[in-house]
């Protein structure tokens, strides 16, 4: 997020942005104060999804330690139809989009 402090970014920024001001262009604090804002929006959304999708939820976990032996947890809900065609469009388009087709 710092990136956005950058002098030669901002100054881009502005020679691209048509009615763009430097004042209009968040610095890494505001930046950061903003990503906050919106992860608690989309996450409060998500909830809520979740909860109104009660019985049709499937959790997966994984484990894994990293060489510094700091211990991680990753919780995934899925609550989108489980169908053997549903998944193999979700699998493939994945895939695409992390370009391990290519």
């Amino acid at each position: 997020m710092n990136a956005v402090d950058c002098p030669e970014l901002r100054d881009l920024l502005l020679f691209i942005g048509g009615d763009l001001a430097d004042a209009d262009i968040p610095h890494h604090t505001k930046l950061g104060e903003l990503i906050t804002e919106r992860y608690k929006v989309e996450y409060a959304k998500m909830l809520t999804e979740i909860q109104n999708s009660l019985g049709r939820v499937s959790f997966m976990s994984d484990m894994w330690t990293n060489q510094d032996s700091k211990s991680f947890m990753a919780v995934t809900a899925h609550y989108w139809s489980h169908s053997g065609k549903n998944i193999a469009q979700h699998f493939l388009k994945i895939v695409e989009e992390i370009g391990a087709l290519q």
